[in-house]
């Protein structure tokens, strides 16, 4: 067999050169191929390394399968498309090697050394494959796989790998540090209680990544697949980026000392639990599911466009937090603390957020519309261009807060809300609920109050000025008469609160279309028939009644408001509107004589607040005594015909008649009677009694009697309300 080579072909696709190979070593001892070709159960470790140290031709093809290779270095070789199957190699190092398209699979390595050289599309496949404490440094690997592979306590650093699968590997307490990933298909690879430092993984795609435990240190994942889903929990040091397109699914729990910096475009799911960041960074253009349940951030930047569906519990934001440009739909918010943040240009739609607090921070351009704020504190807070629309702001803080800009607050429920010492002038709470809110020294000045719940409200030492608007009739009147109008005895279910709509002081919704072009008087009929057949018993006449006491409480608030900010001109309005509130009330209660009383009130003198009722109803009751003179026996001259007096008022009622006759068609005597009539009626009502007149029977002197009583008072009222409005 001298002279013989060993033959062994290596194909070119495994080769450098890209051309076949032919081993043309020569055999020995007998064997016929050479000891690297070899069989390995014709060689031993012996003849692995007798050979490194006297050949110096390529090992391409070499066949280590199956060996116990310890304490050996392969430095400088080229062991392309070497087979190390089944192998156990202990302690042995590759340093500036080729070990290209290589087959490690089922080998159990230990301490081995890869330094410098190339693993491209090397395999370290199969469950039974181990790498415990190896070293992989330096190089770039190309086409690696790692599927199904258990690797411990080993070292990857300043590694490029491009092209690679790391299948289902699991890496534990291992140390990456300048690891840089590429175009690399990442699925099911976990990574516990190890250390990332520097580490870069792009355009990969990473289904099911895991890291449990362990610290990550300026570690980026750029551009993922679309379908990747990352998970780090537990890990005691955590600085990682995210960037790119979109991702499926991001998972943050248990994870201290965190910072993280989120530039996406669009993220399936954002998960974080029990985390302790230092800074969060979140500029991300759709988010469909968010969720954060007891996280602590001391510097949060969240600018999210849109956020389809967001449950938060327990977010603290420690130092400062920026919430700014971001759409959240739906979900829930719990514990959220924002204290000094700012939250800018963003929509919360329909989101339920408890507690949420942002004492001494900023908000601007921020809608909050349906869901809940409730028990949130805003104390402190700017608040500047942001409206808050049909939410729930039950119990919140917004003592101290400045309100600047288009600033709304349409149709929300502020039921026992703290707005001590607020700046709210200029802003709008039309159709707001604000029953038991505390406005001490609360600035509303100039602010749209049309439609407000007010009941038990404490206006202690609150400031408004003309331009306050707290429109023509309170909420409570405005739906006792709704509810009248509307439903009726009959109807089991009465108007809700949340039924109104408040436009210019008119009812516009919860009445058909045609109820809307009935004219007012129909309107008011309406009213008055359903509350005269009820029964004062019944649950909707309580109901409207207490609805009727409320507003006369509210009303009776606003008269001692307006008379603290000394705005007299609108305490004679709402006086009107409790005396209304009170007739109505007494209407459904069945108490007749109080509301005949008050309707007396109201007809004739307007209930002592309008000195133009008094005139009319003045110059009305002349002109009916003065015809009922007339008709019931009329009046006489007096006796005492040569009184100065009674010539000149003869003679200007008879210039009189003459110019009325000229004028109109009549006879002189009707005319004259008339006038006399008339003449005595002023007379008599204004308690003048000048005396050239007199009654010409028993029943025109009682008559006289009644009006001079009648006039009496009416004047006595004029007199009393041109008193009071000079010393105002």
């Amino acid at each position: 067999m001298s002279g013989e080579i060993c033959g062994t072909i290596v194909e070119a696709e495994y080769l450098p050169n890209k051309s076949d190979w032919v081993c043309k070593r020569k055999p020995q001892d007998d064997f016929d191929k050479c000891v690297w070709h070899r069989r390995p159960s014709e060689k031993d470790v012996s003849d692995i390394e007798k050979a490194l140290e006297e050949d110096e031709e390529p090992l391409y093809g070499a066949d280590l399968s199956s060996m116990d290779i310890s304490s050996l270095k392969f430095d400088n070789c080229d062991l392309s498309n070497a087979d190390f199957y089944n192998s156990q190699l202990r302690d042995v190092q590759f340093e500036s090697s080729r070990l290209a398209h290589s087959t490690f699979d089922k080998c159990r390595m230990s301490r081995v050394k890869f330094i410098d050289s190339n693993l491209n599309n090397a395999k370290f496949n199969t469950p039974d494959t181990e790498l415990i404490e190896c070293r992989f440094e330096g190089g770039e690997q190309i086409g690696v796989e790692f599927k199904n592979t258990d690797i411990a306590k080993s070292t990857f650093s300043d590694l490029l790998v491009k092209d690679s699968s790391l299948f289902d590997a699991s890496f534990k307490r291992c140390t990456l540090s300048g690891l840089s990933i590429y175009d690399s298909v990442l699925n099911l690879l976990s990574i516990k209680y190890s250390e990332l430092f520097n580490v870069r993984i792009q355009n990969s795609k990473c289904e099911e990544l895991t890291i449990d435990s362990g610290e990550i240190q300026s570690t980026s994942f750029d551009k993922l697949g679309r379908s990747s889903t990352v998970s780090i929990q537990g890990t005691s040091k955590t600085d990682i980026e995210f960037g790119g397109d979109k991702v499926d699914e991001i998972t943050f729990t248990g994870c201290y000392d965190a910072d993280f910096n989120i530039n996406l475009k669009h993220i399936g799911s954002l998960d974080f639990n029990n985390v302790e960041a230092g800074s969060c960074k979140f500029h991300i253009n759709k988010v469909d599911a968010f969720v954060a349940d007891d996280i602590s951030v001391d510097n949060l930047q969240l600018n999210i466009k849109n956020i389809a569906h967001s449950e938060i519990t327990g977010l603290t934001v420690n130092e400062v937090g920026e919430l700014h440009d971001a759409t959240i739909e739906g979900g829930e918010f719990k514990h959220v603390s924002v204290s000094g943040g700012y939250i800018s240009d963003f929509e919360f739609l329909d989101i339920d957020i408890t507690k949420l607090d942002i004492d001494g921070g900023e908000i601007s351009g921020t809608i909050f519309e349906s869901g809940t704020l409730a028990g949130s504190n805003f104390s402190g807070a700017t608040i500047s261009n942001s409206k808050f629309r049909e939410i729930n702001l039950c119990r919140v803080n917004l003592s101290n807060a400045v309100l600047s800009g288009e600033v709304e607050f349409k149709e929300v429920d502020a039921t026992s809300a703290n707005l001590t010492q607020a700046k709210m002038n200029g802003r709008s709470f039309q159709g707001a609920n604000l029953e038991e809110s505390v406005m001490r020294d609360t600035d509303l000045r100039g602010t749209d109050l049309k439609g407000a719940r007010l009941f038990d409200a404490d206006f202690n030492t609150i400031r408004i000025n003309d331009q306050t608007d707290l429109g023509d009739r309170c909420h409570y009147e405005y739906l006792a008469d709704l509810d009248a109008e509307c439903n009726g005895p009959e109807q089991s279910d009465s108007v809700e609160n949340n039924d109104l709509e408040y436009e210019i002081d008119d009812l516009v919704r919860n009445s058909s279309f045609l109820s809307r072009l009935t004219p007012t008087p129909i309107r008011t009929c309406k009213r008055f028939w359903n509350r005269f057949r009820s029964d004062s018993t019944d649950g909707w006449a309580k109901q409207n009644a207490e609805l009727l006491k409320s507003s006369a409480r509210v009303y009776r608030a606003y008269q001692q408001l307006l008379r603290a900010n000394s705005l007299p001109s609108r305490v004679r309005h709402f006086r009107i509107r409790e005396k209304e509130a009170r007739r109505k009330q007494a209407f459904v209660e069945g108490d007749i004589i109080a509301w005949m009383r008050l309707s007396a009130l109201r007809w004739f003198i307007q209930y002592g607040e309008r000195y133009r009722n008094v005139l009319i109803n003045s110059i009305f009751v002349i002109l009916l005594w003065g015809i009922l003179y007339l008709h019931t026996g009329g009046i006489r001259n007096s006796t005492s015909s040569g009184d100065p007096i009674q010539r000149g008022s003869v003679a200007f009622i008879r210039t009189v008649a003459r110019w009325i006759v000229e004028i109109l068609p009549g006879t002189y005597d009707q005319t004259i009677q008339l006038l006399t009539s008339m003449y005595f009626s002023v007379v008599t009502f204004t308690t003048l009694g000048y005396g050239d007149f007199q009654p010409a029977s028993d029943f025109t002197r009682l008559l006289a009697g009644v009006e001079s009583l009648i006039g009496a008072g009416l004047t006595a009222v004029f007199i009393f309300i041109l008193s009071r409005r000079a010393t105002w």
